[in-house]
């Protein structure tokens, strides 16, 4: 039996698909397979894989489903003792499989998850911007905050703690990985590889990007998990969050209710204030401060976006 299954989900990207998978086959560990989930009718993902004459690599041709469906059904063949998910269209350095796994092998079963870094590349511009993590141990209450995790490409879990847990909610629409972690996180610690071993490309377009599908799903990740929020700090958050995506999304007014709500939960959340005031002044307006005060050095970031355009956290 391998000791990782490398799952790849892939929708009609065959020439991403073959850096990705070049990736895993250049590894310095040796000792996994891969299973390549397509769900697009007619591509030549199939072609591809045959292409690479490696009889680690597993190919399932399966009906169209969302990331979710194609990552649980790669988690019920997988053979492996641990899991690493990858995307079709990013790319591991050699190290990350072995660099990894040494982290498990000292670590105790309370560890359920090991996580690295990220190199964000804008394909548009070819900027860069490295994350190296640091945040490990018990971090249920970290993740009810926000996701630091920067992408599913950069972690890997147990085997029989996603089977625990019943892998990915497939009926969140967004921000399915976030939950996942928080489910995981519950019950165990995890660990991280302070370096960046994943590049992550983003294919350009906005955070505005399939906005609704991104506030419905952050919606309902706060619902699942709102009893286990105690800080009212975290609730007057969420409402703040809820609230500027509103705005990007052009429901002001709904966005507005949701900036008084925070202040009712939590009248010490200063930050919402001079967003309400310029809520008064129209979506527009407001959503040309906000840009101004992103592009300025105090930023550290209102609103993060991952995972392919996943909306992940809000705050100063």
């Amino acid at each position: 039996m391998p000791k990782v299954s490398v799952i790849i989900p892939t929708h009609n990207r065959v020439k991403l698909l073959r850096r990705s998978l070049s990736s895993v086959i250049s590894q310095d560990y040796r000792d996994f397979e891969i299973l390549i989930i397509d769900d697009y009718p007619g591509s030549d993902t199939e072609n591809l894989v045959n292409s690479f004459q490696d009889n680690r690599i597993r190919y399932f041709k399966v009906r169209p489903m969302n990331a979710s469906a194609a990552r649980n059904f790669g988690i019920g063949q997988a053979k492996g003792e641990y899991i690493a998910f990858l995307d079709d269209d990013d790319q591991w350095f050699p190290t990350i499989l072995s660099k990894e796994l040494k982290i498990f092998a000292r670590t105790t079963k309370t560890v359920a998850l090991v996580y690295t870094g990220v190199n964000h590349i804008n394909v548009a511009t070819g900027q860069s911007n490295r994350y190296i993590p640091s945040t490990r141990g018990d971090v249920f209450n970290i993740f009810l905050e926000g996701c630091f995790i920067h992408s599913m490409s950069a972690v890997m879990i147990r085997t029989d703690v996603l089977l625990e847990v019943n892998g990915l909610d497939e009926a969140m629409p967004s921000q399915h990985d976030w939950d996942l972690y928080i489910r995981i996180a519950k019950n165990y610690k995890f660990e991280c590889v302070p370096e960046a071993l994943v590049n992550y490309y983003h294919h350009g377009g906005s955070i505005t990007r399939d906005m609704e599908k991104q506030i419905q799903g952050w919606s309902l990740l706060y619902e699942k998990h709102w009893q286990d929020i105690k800080s009212r700090k975290v609730r007057s958050n969420y409402y703040l969050r809820r609230g500027v995506l509103l705005y990007f999304n052009g429901r002001a007014e709904e966005g507005r209710q949701c900036l008084v709500k925070s202040i009712l939960t939590n009248w010490r959340n200063f930050k919402v204030i001079p967003l309400l005031g310029l809520s008064m002044m129209g979506a527009a307006t407001f959503n040309r401060a906000y840009n101004l005060f992103e592009a300025s050095p105090f930023a550290t970031g209102l609103i993060s976006v991952s995972d392919h355009g996943t909306i992940r956290s809000v705050g100063w």
